[in-house]
């Protein structure tokens, strides 16, 4: 065997690594790893049918059949690209799930009647998706810096595509019945302006902070957010800013005094009012307080 030069190698080895995918290379190398160390722990030092078999086989045991799938598909590249070794037999019993597919009158049925309160958020993320065939990692990795709006349209420009090119789409409101730059601009006026991440999506809880910011308390958030446990809503509650600052003014708040005869007007308007009947319906989920007031009445004196 002719003896190959420490440089021809390594420059080898850079040619072999830049055939995985650049994006996702790191997860094939670790398939790759992940298999080398259990041949070790094995005591396997070939690869061939029965060690790979014997390999998915107890991989089986923890993942679901997608999941094994994708490891396998990994795994198949690197030993394909690492040492040369062809694995072209099928598993015939595989059969491949494949996701449900919405309708174009679906879609627009969606965009139309969705309560924005609720799927604003996945409104614009969808619009986004079908005007510029949008991968997941593509709308995950836009800005607003990469959107122009015009007035008339918006104009999109992807930067991190999978084939490192930058491409454009534009986004119009023409021809469209659920008007999406309509949509868009409504959810980008909910954007933070202090926020941490520069990513276009965030998780905006616009309609329920401003229900607390208003003065809304747990009960009008749990109506607004359709939630039945008090705890997600204490948590907006516990995070408004606006409730933050009534509490901080009310801190040192100086009560005004009451004057004799307001408190004793009071009393007399109370025993008034405890005086009459009254009825309550037509409520739900309220609570009603009641407080009896009692006095002596002293006798009238004729004279």
């Amino acid at each position: 065997m002719s003896h190959v030069p420490e440089a021809i190698r390594n420059e080898a080895r850079s040619v072999v690594s830049g055939l995985l995918p650049k994006k996702s290379s790191a997860r094939y190398e670790h398939q790759y790893l992940d298999f080398k160390n259990w041949q070790k722990k094995q005591n396997v030092g070939s690869v061939n049918e029965e060690v790979l078999l014997a390999y998915l086989n107890q991989l089986s045991m923890k993942y679901s059949p997608n999941s094994l799938w994708s490891k396998w598909s990994m795994l198949k590249s690197c030993l394909e690209i690492k040492e040369n070794i062809g694995t072209d037999r099928k598993n015939e019993r595989y059969t491949p799930k494949k996701a449900k597919i919405l309708t174009k009158e679906q879609v627009v049925t969606f965009l139309l009647e969705a309560p924005d309160d609720q799927w604003l958020l996945f409104k614009v993320v969808t619009i986004f998706g079908i005007f510029g065939a949008c991968r997941c990692d593509e709308l995950l990795s836009l800005t607003p810096n990469d959107l122009e709006d015009t007035g008339k349209y918006i104009i999109v420009t992807l930067r991190n595509t999978k084939n490192f090119t930058t491409r454009r789409f534009t986004i119009t409101d023409e021809e469209c019945r659920f008007q999406p730059c309509v949509l868009y601009r409504k959810y980008a006026s909910l954007r933070p302006t202090q926020a941490e991440s520069l990513r276009l999506f965030l998780t905006y809880r616009g309609a329920a902070t401003m229900v607390v910011d208003s003065g809304g308390n747990i009960l009008a958030l749990k109506r607004a957010g359709g939630w039945k446990s008090s705890a997600v809503a204490e948590g907006y509650v516990e995070d408004s800013i606006e409730q933050k600052l009534e509490r901080a003014k009310k801190l040192f708040l100086v009560p005004e005094p009451t004057s004799a005869s307001s408190s004793s007007k009071h009393a007399s308007t109370v025993s008034e009012e405890t005086s009459e009947k009254f009825n309550v319906s037509g409520n739900k989920n309220c609570n009603i307080i009641i407080n009896v007031y009692s006095r002596e009445i002293n006798p009238v004196n004729n004279e």
